[in-house]
């Protein structure tokens, strides 16, 4: 469920009842807020009402309350938040359970490839992870959310493995990605900002962080490749 996604559901056609946990999910992360999330829980009568308290929980990076409120929940959405909540608390055993049974729900639905990939990425399977994304690129076309997908994986393996030629390529993509769209998406801003720090591009990529935080706002840079490591993007939801 992506922000773009919340925000179209919120309209004057929807009750108000709803359009709080619409808004719950894509709110700042402030003491009231939290507080306002665990009184809802208890009305919270459908799945979709789940999912938006789970989004919300997730955001601040509450594994386990994010879990709690996902018991018992079936649908692909539910299960990939579970995937990102099991990498995060290091239980990749059980995120490759919940992949298993998202496949054989539907091994072609794009939330099911997400879910691959954030598992191939924890698990150093950079060229597995950018084999799914290539295949979504072959279906959906250039997007800045893909293009910066792939590039996040291939700045994670430069790094992994010291192949600078890699930062390159990525570099490359990026910066398609913010010609073709995504000037102003923030993961093509994040992944541009750690690729011209590690290149030693200090001055280029302190003006890409001004760029980010001059609009980045939490929950922003969506999903990183692997949930247990927060520099950089993959936003497919």
């Amino acid at each position: 469920m992506s922000k773009e996604a919340i925000l179209s559901e919120i309209d004057h056609s929807a009750s108000d009842d709803m359009n709080d946990y619409f808004k719950l999910a894509i709110s700042k992360g402030t003491t009231d807020k939290l507080k306002m999330a665990k009184s809802m829980e208890d009305k919270a009568d459908s799945e979709v009402k789940k999912l938006c308290i789970a989004q919300f929980y997730e955001s601040l990076g509450m594994a386990m309350d994010t879990l709690r409120i996902l018991h018992g929940l079936t649908s692909l959405e539910a299960r990939i938040r579970r995937v990102r909540c099991y990498l995060r608390i290091f239980r990749r055993d059980l995120a490759e359970k919940e992949v298993k049974v998202m496949s054989d729900m539907n091994e072609e639905d794009v939330t099911t490839l997400q879910a691959a990939i954030y598992l191939h990425s924890c698990k150093n399977e950079y060229s597995a992870a950018i084999a799914i994304l290539s295949q979504l690129r072959d279906n959906y076309g250039d997007s800045p959310h893909i293009l910066s997908s792939i590039a996040a994986l291939k700045i994670s393996k430069a790094k992994s493995g010291g192949d600078l030629a890699l930062l390159d390529e990525a570099r490359k993509i990026l910066e398609r990605a913010e010609l073709s769209g995504g000037a102003t998406h923030a993961g093509v801003l994040a992944n541009l900002c750690v690729c011209a720090r590690l290149e030693g591009a200090i001055d280029t990529a302190d003006s890409y962080q001004s760029r980010l935080t001059s609009f980045q706002t939490p929950g922003d840079l969506g999903q990183t490749t692997c949930p247990t490591d927060q520099r950089s993007s993959l936003g497919l939801e």
